[in-house]
């Protein structure tokens, strides 16, 4: 077997293995299907090109939560920035930035 082969396969069990728990992470960190569906593409992309690395100094379990996890965390970070440009440009940003008193204060200067 060549080592490419010997990679796939070696790939494919460790997706095999970990396939229910990498559901569960992706839509623990997701809140709409198409994004957690995203997130996986993502970090399978990141195992596939990680695989060759793998030492063994940890249990594949664990190596492989971590690089979920931190991938996890890039594309949670990547997509609440993109949210807040794209509520930006649409002004919604504005009423959030707005340094004036909140509803509260205001309700309490109409009553007085």
């Amino acid at each position: 077997m060549d080592a490419s082969a010997n990679h796939r396969d070696r790939y494919l069990a460790l997706l095999e293995e970990h396939a229910p728990a990498l559901r569960r992470l992706c839509h623990a960190y997701c809140e709409r299907p198409s994004d957690a569906d995203d997130l996986a593409q993502e970090i399978c992309l990141a195992l596939w090109s990680a695989l060759s690395r793998f030492r063994g100094d940890c249990s594949t379990r664990t190596w492989f939560y971590r690089i979920a996890h931190n991938v996890a965390l890039t594309f949670v970070g990547r997509r609440r920035r993109q949210l807040l440009r794209e509520r930006s440009d649409d002004g919604e940003m504005d009423a959030v930035l707005d340094d004036g008193p909140g509803a509260e204060a205001s309700l309490a200067q109409e009553q007085h």
